[in-house]
């Protein structure tokens, strides 16, 4: 976490901060990247109950 060396140092704090990011990186790639059960399980089947897409169709997505 930051101290009083890296409140003022924008390059301590880039540094912090993808140290914080590369922690967390694995819990955030199993449980809440693309593609993970919170997706299969829920956002997938509720976007194609919502769309109702049809044999044929074509859906753009688009990731933020």
């Amino acid at each position: 976490m930051q101290d009083e060396g890296t409140a003022h140092d924008p390059a301590a704090l880039t540094r912090e901060t993808q140290e914080l990011w590369e922690a967390k990186a694995y819990f955030w790639d199993t449980q809440m990247g693309a593609w993970n059960a919170f997706h299969r399980v829920l956002i997938g089947p509720s976007t194609d109950r919502l769309l109702a897409p049809q044999q044929g169709e074509t859906f753009l997505c688009r990731l933020r």
